[in-house]
């Protein structure tokens, strides 16, 4: 009973850790007028091939030539081009959205399994968890410019994860 309780938290919790991600995109897209810049317009450019390739010709790229000499174009060197970008393009054209606002939900995703792991971690180490990380999402939100720096995080979405399993390790070892 316990364990249906936790996933049933878990759940909402990454919807609402989601949603608040995803609504501050669209807060600083519309009311700041802020768009991709540096490393996160690179990405965005890679994905919104993928997503045009996609809608012009009903079939993914195997190839983007015009990045560094070449790259796969479903490699997982980046969120823009990880396999959630399937599903994600299959997703944004049912429900009727255009390559940037897809990205936009890409972004969210990945920030959002950030803030997850984060709040696994806390969950295992910290009494009072829940505070904490609320506080610490809000700063997180509150201070990321992710239209400018958000490619190049992509790196650490699982480091808290990470350190979860490192600290349950050592726990249940006893080292």
């Amino acid at each position: 009973m316990n364990i249906i309780k936790y996933k049933d938290n878990l759940i909402l919790i990454s919807i609402l850790v989601f949603s608040l991600i995803y609504l501050k995109l669209l807060f600083e897209t519309f009311f700041f007028g802020s768009i991709p810049m540096h490393d996160t317009l690179w990405a965005y450019s890679i994905y919104q091939y993928i997503f045009n390739h996609f809608e012009i010709y009903n079939s993914f790229p195997s190839w983007i030539d015009t990045n560094n000499g070449g790259m796969p174009a479903l490699g997982v060197t980046t969120f823009s081009t990880s396999i959630v970008a399937i599903p994600l393009v299959f997703f944004s054209k049912i429900i009727g959205i255009n390559s940037y606002y897809s990205y936009l939900l890409l972004m969210s995703f990945f920030t959002s399994i950030f803030a997850l792991g984060t709040y696994i971690l806390l969950k295992e180490i910290i009494k009072n968890y829940f505070y904490i990380f609320f506080l610490i999402l809000l700063s997180y939100l509150f201070s990321s410019d992710y239209f400018f720096i958000l490619q190049s995080h992509w790196w650490y979405t699982i480091l808290p994860f990470q350190i979860f399993f490192l600290v349950k390790y050592f726990k249940l070892f006893d080292e």
